[in-house]
């Protein structure tokens, strides 16, 4: 994907469809903003946000940040949130427009845009982090459910793939509960 291609994707212009799909936004291939503004540079990271930013102010009918406001919040965000992917950013501003975090009363201020987005920070990964435990859970109930419908096709292959699981969810800190691996 060209630079262009990537502001234009994560433009205004298709916020909603961001919306649509909140799951995919959270989840999806969109990347995080450190490593989109190392891809296509900060200054692509400004151009989103600043047309976020704008479309918000004007959605809003709120007067317009000035240059050097705007400057200081796209160089906040790039900084202190690098790890929050870009359709992420967009899906926030779909919220803020949405009235999530509450009216903005014909000013935009840029703190409180940083302070509601500290807020939409923890509320991502606290998402993803329930997700991943979900999908491992189904991962495990499928395993379950191939070992007990297939038993005389389990073989000692099945039984290193599950105890290398075992061994690597033990090794990242996860908790494993009793039932969770079926020998």
């Amino acid at each position: 994907m060209t630079r262009v291609d990537f502001i234009q994707a994560h433009s205004p212009i298709y916020m909603y469809r961001y919306a649509r799909e909140e799951e995919r936004c959270h989840l999806g291939a969109s990347p995080i903003i450190a490593v989109a503004a190392h891809l296509y540079g900060d200054d692509a990271m400004s151009d989103i946000i600043t047309a976020l930013l704008v479309d918000f102010a004007q959605f809003n009918g709120s007067q317009q940040l000035t240059v050097a406001q705007i400057g200081e919040v796209c160089q906040c965000i790039i900084t202190q949130f690098p790890r929050l992917r870009v359709s992420e950013l967009v899906l926030f501003f779909v919220k803020c427009k949405a009235g999530k975090y509450g009216k903005f009363w014909n000013h935009i201020y840029p703190m409180d845009i940083t302070t509601h987005l500290h807020s939409w920070f923890h509320e991502c990964q606290e998402y993803t982090r329930v997700a991943h435990q979900r999908q491992q859970q189904e991962q495990l109930e499928r395993d379950r459910e191939s070992m007990y419908n297939n038993p005389k096709k389990a073989t000692a292959d099945d039984l290193d793939a599950v105890l290398s699981r075992v061994r690597n969810r033990s090794r990242s800190g996860k908790v494993l509960r009793m039932g969770d691996i079926i020998l």
